[in-house]
């Protein structure tokens, strides 16, 4: 063991003694991340190139849901905690975490590491400015399987003169961070950890143990990455076969929830999916694809995910079919018609949009001259779309149709009195009776 492993390992271990950790991204990963840091004892430091985020923290206010304002303020007055626009505080760091975002780019295919990379760069000026120490670098951020090693591991070991294995530790750590989930939190929820080497998956290991209740360590790095991406193909892929089986019932005249609750009642081999307008938020609509370009990368071809992707994507335009056909129906042209849709968020109780079914069906919608407008509880506005309309019996009264794309429990609290007042209802939740007359349901 070279001393300065030893020093960092005396570090984890010594409670007296505070590690000091850098968090880089701030979001829906990195603020809970920070939080449990913090109150695990650590010193840690949260980094965020955003400066609406640092300033809203540095006055007590959260910017996600599941952390309220008051959880800030305690976090402030009874821990060690620090917030900052630059990477200055990464020269002391002991522990490195970069939790930035991975989306696609602009073709909607290819992964856009830009933000590791950048976060990347700036670790690096941070370090050759500082005395060396040993430090342990996690990624956070979900990736195809190849780059903790490639866009992390190895342009820190090249750019600075940290020797990885004897003072740079480098790890992989997937989020699996579920925004709302009342059940599973950042620190309850087991930790998949795979290092680039053995020494960096024990020290990773030994670190996330003091803030989370279960580490999972797997091999290498290459694991735990493929085994992210595995975890929301999964969902990806049955979530399709749900919405495609579905698809089928309805145009056979089967009732597909019947068919659902009967098929789960089988005690093993089945786990129920439902369908849906859609699928939303950055993992789900994401991760599949950060999988079926890692695998273009050596020439071999994921047809089953890539055919789920497909079928998960067309569903706000199967939902825009459904209106169009309700409509031809009665014979009333689109110009006439006020569509109203109940819930924007990508999923119930959050105010997350990120690829949200609902914001695609709202242009679908006025593509097709229906005049739109939305409620959403936890949305006042929406950047190209405006204002949330407030939900009122005259609202309802005045929409010839009302779409139901989210099951919010305000909704759920209120559907004897959006049922009454509604005149027509497409309910994409199987949140009404669908014998209803008044109900076309998904």
């Amino acid at each position: 063991m070279t001393k300065y492993l030893f020093n960092i390992v005396e570090k984890f271990e010594d409670g007296d003694n505070k590690i000091k950790v850098c968090i880089i991204g701030l979001g829906y990963v990195g603020l809970p991340l920070l939080i449990n840091c913090a109150k695990s004892g650590c010193d840690a430091t949260g980094i965020d190139i955003d400066a609406r985020v640092i300033t809203k923290l540095n006055f007590f206010k959260s910017h996600i849901d599941g952390i309220e304002d008051h959880e800030i303020k305690e976090l402030n007055d009874n821990y060690l905690v620090g917030y900052s626009t630059d990477y200055a505080p990464v020269q002391e760091a002991d522990v490195i975490i970069i939790a930035v975002p991975t989306p696609l780019s602009k073709d909607n295919i290819t992964p856009d590491l830009l933000p590791i990379d950048m976060a990347v760069h700036n670790i690096i000026d941070e370090i050759n400015a500082a005395p060396i120490k040993a430090r342990l670098v996690i990624l956070e951020s979900t990736v195809y399987p190849g780059v903790t090693e490639e866009n992390v591991s190895f342009p820190i070991h090249y750019y600075t003169k940290m020797i990885r294995g004897e003072n740079l530790f480098v790890a992989f750590s997937p989020e699996r961070v579920d925004p709302g989930n009342v059940s599973f939190n950042t620190k309850n929820t087991p930790k998949l950890v795979g290092g680039v080497d053995r020494q960096s998956s024990l020290l990773a290991e030994k670190f996330y143990s003091k803030i989370v209740d279960t580490v999972v360590r797997t091999s290498n790095a290459r694991v735990a990455e493929f085994a992210k991406l595995y975890e929301n193909s999964f969902r990806a892929v049955n979530i399709a076969l749900a919405n495609e089986l579905m698809m089928l019932a309805r145009a056979k005249g089967v009732p597909f929830e019947e068919v659902s609750e009967s098929a789960a009642t089988k005690p093993f081999g089945f786990t129920r999916f439902n369908p849906g307008p859609g699928v939303g938020g950055h993992c789900i609509p994401v991760d599949p694809l950060y999988l079926s370009y890692y695998s273009r990368l050596s020439k071999h071809s994921l047809p089953l995910i890539d055919t789920a992707m497909k079928i998960n994507e067309k569903m706000p335009e199967y939902v825009l079919g459904i209106i169009k056909d309700h409509f031809a129906t009665a014979k009333v042209s689109s110009l006439d018609v006020d569509v109203y849709i109940l819930g924007m968020t990508y999923k119930p109780d959050i105010s997350d949009l990120r690829e949200s079914p609902s914001i695609e069906l709202y242009y679908l919608l006025e593509e097709n001259d229906f005049r739109v407008k939305y409620h959403d509880p936890y949305v006042n506005y929406i950047e190209g779309i405006g204002q949330s309309t407030p939900l009122t019996h005259n609202e309802l009264k005045r929409s010839e149709l009302v779409v139901l794309m989210v099951d919010h429990t305000k909704y759920v609290e209120t559907c004897d009195f959006i049922l009454k007042n509604a005149k027509c209802i497409l309910d994409t939740k199987v949140m009404f009776d669908p014998g209803l007359d008044k109900i076309i349901s998904l």
